[in-house]
């Protein structure tokens, strides 16, 4: 097997790149016709990604995909183990070595979500690096050298090179991580039921035609999620058809639906936290079918949910003319979302703590939802105030509160609602914001580290006319939606005072002293005039029923400690 291995061009100079490509190349081939040879089963098989790319025009420089599969097509969800080299110019701790396999573990989760990748590194004499990312950290492990021309004949370092290549060959998982089937297989409909035993029990009250209902993936890939990170907290969004006629030749598709399957660096509750903000009365939230933990390993869950339509923040810079009532209404309509989960029950009351522009979404009917309880917290009501102990940060940063990016007080309604009015400020932006004057444009692309980000929000939102000046709005913006802004802003800082009210208190909010639900809800009712809006009378109504349990009165739940 070295014979076969060291059989490269006389052309290619010993331990550069090329080298070492052609070797494991070589060595890969040889390892599975002789497996070929013997009638021995061979999972996987060795594709030359660098002269051939994959499906994204990427160039890895191999990768081992599953054997079953047409190698025509170079789908990243069929990769199960990529290789990156550098020959002899880079030792493996070689930073563009590392964030190539970074990249390529990116690559392999975008639509097929894992509990682990496996990615290979060679380096300087040969070396061989095995790196295995999992949600919680990336790891490496030194395997060996491969057996080539550069090694001293009689050398035994390349037998566990040739020991791994046989055992990823042939006794990999059949399952290879997949946290979902196997792509191929995806195709006619899968049973999610039958992956995800947890769904076996409904989670809201709802009609029992959805306890007998199959489950399908209606598209192999996933279209939307959190997955430009190999670690950290991940998700992945598909579509879903409801099949309700088990067992008929023609299935009977009724509403499409989302899965969402994620990874959650804590504890995987957003299940637990959906359901909760739905029953405490909170409105315009997709209705929760099934929900359930997906894997032994701790942190996996899965989600069945209505589908909730695109992002407020797409919805507003794509459509043109903007219709202002409707933007109006969508925002009175989260507003009510998040007043009506924090009034809680009697018993508890929840939070959202990830208040952002792709969470706040507009359904087919142009009804509001708000969506992504994963960070939220539930709290005991047995005080009357709605502050927690808790200071963690959370959330999306460029639509974090400024109280939370100081890390200066407990969380409460007002952290949501001013997250709320950084969306609203954002999407006036993106839609009606000079071209030539976004000062605030960088602020929305998580780029800043947080006291960065503190930093020119403070100069930002000093008082309303720095405010509305450096949002460098046009002519087309209509006025309602300019007075949305200076009176949302009004009520969180105060007109003249502005930003720096709200983190003159280093424990308790000030805020939270003079807030209520009648004094949110005027914000719209001052900006709607004559017009009808649908999400505001009903928001009129529940401050109405909330009269005389509404209340300023500041009395600390209790400290906590994080979760």
């Amino acid at each position: 097997m070295r014979d076969e291995a060291t059989r490269v061009s006389s052309s290619v100079a010993l331990g550069n790149e090329p080298y070492y490509q052609r070797a494991i190349g070589v060595l890969s081939e040889t390892i599975q016709r002789e497996l070929q040879s013997r009638e021995a089963p061979c999972r996987l098989r060795w594709h030359d990604s660098h002269n051939s790319p994959m499906d994204n025009t990427r160039k890895p420089d191999g990768v081992f995909m599953e054997n079953s599969h047409d190698f025509t097509n170079r789908d990243w969800r069929r990769v199960v183990v990529a290789v990156e080299i550098k020959g002899n110019r880079a030792s493996a701790k070689d930073a563009v070595l590392r964030g190539q396999i970074l990249q390529d573990f990116i690559d392999m989760a975008m639509d097929q979500p894992r509990l682990f990748a496996i990615g290979l590194g060679i380096s300087r004499d040969g070396d061989v690096t095995v790196y295995i990312a999992t949600g919680d950290g990336i790891y490496a492990g030194y395997v060996g050298r491969l057996p080539c021309e550069s090694n001293p004949a009689n050398s035994t370092d390349g037998h566990d090179v040739v020991r791994l290549l046989i055992a990823i060959a042939t006794k990999m998982d059949c399952n290879y991580g997949y946290v979902v089937p196997q792509p191929n297989k995806l195709n006619g409909g899968v049973d999610l039921r039958k992956l995800v035993p947890a769904f076996g029990r409904t989670v809201n009250a709802l009609s029992a035609e959805y306890d007998n209902a199959h489950i399908y993936i209606e598209d192999m890939r996933a279209f939307s999620g959190r997955r430009n990170y190999a670690i950290g907290t991940q998700s992945w969004l598909f579509y879903v058809q409801l099949d309700y006629r088990s067992g008929e030749k023609q299935p009977y598709y009724k509403n499409r639906h989302i899965l969402k399957i994620h990874w959650h660096e804590v504890d995987a509750r957003e299940g637990e936290v959906h359901k909760q903000a739905i029953e405490v009365g909170a409105p315009y939230i997709p209705p929760l079918l099934l929900a359930g933990n997906i894997s032994s390993v701790q942190n996996w869950e899965a989600l069945l949910m209505g589908d909730a339509g695109t992002s407020i923040r797409d919805h507003i810079i794509w459509n043109d003319p903007l219709q202002a009532k409707l933007v109006l209404d969508m925002f009175v309509g989260y507003s009510h979302t998040l007043l009506a989960a924090n009034a809680g029950d009697g018993q508890c009351f929840v939070l959202h703590r990830d208040v952002s522009a792709a969470n706040l979404l507009v359904d087919d009917s142009h009804q509001p939802q708000v969506i992504d309880w994963g960070c939220g917290l539930i709290s005991p009501t047995n005080q009357s105030d709605r502050q927690t102990g808790i200071k963690a940060i959370v959330g999306t940063a460029p639509y974090m509160s400024c109280r939370v990016l100081n890390k200066k007080c407990k969380r409460s309604v007002i952290d949501d609602l001013e997250s709320l009015f950084l969306v609203f400020s954002h999407c006036l932006c993106k839609h009606y914001g000079h071209p030539d004057k976004k000062w605030t444009s960088y602020m929305w692309h998580g780029v800043l580290g947080f006291s960065d980000l503190l930093e020119k929000r403070e100069q930002w939102l000093k008082d309303v006319d720095s405010y509305m000046t450096k949002m460098c709005l046009d002519d087309e913006c209509p006025q309602q939606l300019r007075d949305l802004a200076t009176n949302m802003f009004g009520v969180l800082f105060g007109k003249r005072v502005g930003y720096a009210s709200a983190i003159a208190d280093s424990e308790s909010d000030p805020r939270c002293s003079t807030f209520t639900n009648k004094l949110w809800a005027n914000v719209f009712q001052n900006v709607a005039e004559d017009l009808v809006l649908p999400c505001l009378e009903r928001l009129e109504q529940f401050v109405k029923a909330q009269h005389g349990k509404d209340t300023a009165v500041e009395v600390l739940v209790g400290e906590w400690d994080d979760e």
